[in-house]
Formats: C-alpha cells, sequence, structure tokens
C-alpha cells in the first residue's frame, strides 16, 4: 500500500503526472515536505507508520521476511514497478473521491439555500445540476487523464515506470542521493 500524508502528495503526484506527462515535472511541481512520503518502504525505513495515534498497527516485517516483489519487465526496478502499480489502483477511487465530494458540497449548499430562498423542489433539482456541473469543470481535463490512463492500465503503468527510470538513472548519474526518493523528496533535488 502507499502511505500518503493527508492524501494530498498522492494526489497532488497523479495530477501532476498525467496533466503534466513526466514524473520529474510531477515531482517538481508538487514538491512535498520531507515528512510527507508517497512510498510506504521509504516510510518504513524512515520509521513513519503512516496511521494515526491509536490506531492498531501490525508489527513491523523484517526486511529479510518480506515478500518478494512481483517481476518487472526488463530494465523496470521491481520497486519502481511495484510503486506503479500501487499508483494506477489508486486512480479509480482518487477520481471518484473527487466527483463524491463535489456533489456532496454542492447538495448540502442548495439545501442551505433552499432553507434561506424558500426553494421548492424543481428550483433545487435545476439549482444543483448547474452547481454540478460548474463544480466538476475544473477537474474536466483531470478526469479525462484518469480514464484514458484506466482505459489501459497495463501500459499506462508501464509508461510511468519507464518514465521514473529514467529520472532515477539521470539522479545516479548526477550523484543526487537515494532515487527512492523521486517521489516522496522535498523537490530539492530534482533541479
Amino acid at each position: 500500500m502507499i502511505a500518503v500524508a493527508g492524501g494530498s502528495a498522492l494526489a497532488g503526484f497523479l495530477a501532476g503526472v498525467l496533466l503534466t506527462g513526466g514524473v520529474q515535472k510531477a515531482a517538481v511541481a508538487t514538491a512535498p515536505t520531507p515528512a510527507e512520503r508517497v512510498m510506504e518502504t521509504r516510510s518504513a525505513a524512515d520509521g513513519d507508520t503512516g496511521v494515526d495515534a491509536g490506531m492498531e498497527v501490525a508489527a513491523p516485517t523484517d526486511k529479510k521476511d518480506a515478500p518478494a516483489l512481483p517481476p518487472a519487465p526488463q530494465g523496470i526496478d521491481p520497486e519502481v514497478w511495484a510503486a506503479m502499480g500501487e499508483i494506477l489502483e489508486e486512480l479509480g477511487s482518487f477520481r471518484e473521491q473527487i466527483v463524491r465530494d463535489e456533489l456532496r458540497r454542492n447538495q448540502r449548499q442548495v439545501e442551505q439555500m433552499a432553507l434561506r430562498l424558500g426553494l421548492n423542489e424543481h428550483q433545487k433539482e435545476w439549482l444543483l445540476e448547474l452547481m454540478n456541473k460548474n463544480s466538476l469543470q475544473p477537474y474536466g481535463e483531470l478526469l479525462d487523464r484518469i480514464d484514458q490512463a484506466l482505459a489501459d492500465p497495463e501500459a499506462t503503468r508501464l509508461e510511468m515506470a519507464k518514465r521514473l527510470m529514467e529520472v532515477k538513472a539521470q539522479r545516479e548519474t548526477e550523484g543526487k542521493g537515494d532515487p527512492v526518493d523521486l517521489v516522496a523528496g522535498d523537490g530539492s533535488a530534482m533541479g
């Protein structure tokens, strides 16, 4: 699973990847703080459990006992391949969350306005439809890109993994540190 601080880091990363068409640009655009982690493997190494106080937490798994990563295509780091798979799994729920949150907020606003203005059911339906259309419009391009990505998830996964491997190779060549921080670091090493 992918651990995300507050959920905004993953959302920003996904939006950046899909809208800019590149993992490197996405990492720069979102620029999460060092405390934020997108990959659970990195979080575990730093001692960040990704859970709130009071939640029941399973005992940490020793690296040697951890299950083997799924096989990756030639030239793709297994950890990168696994991470891209997890990101794709989040895409569907990410899209649903955007739509659900907007519709719920609009519904609450319409109910409040109906009480203040004495709107009838027909007027409420008309207003809600208008608000839903307008509030989702700014997300139009992002939602379309998500739909395109999920239309062929394996091809999307391979493309994203290849891009991330290119950035990883560049970082290693330039000696800019641990490539695992590509999507979890503070963005300062991305130039």
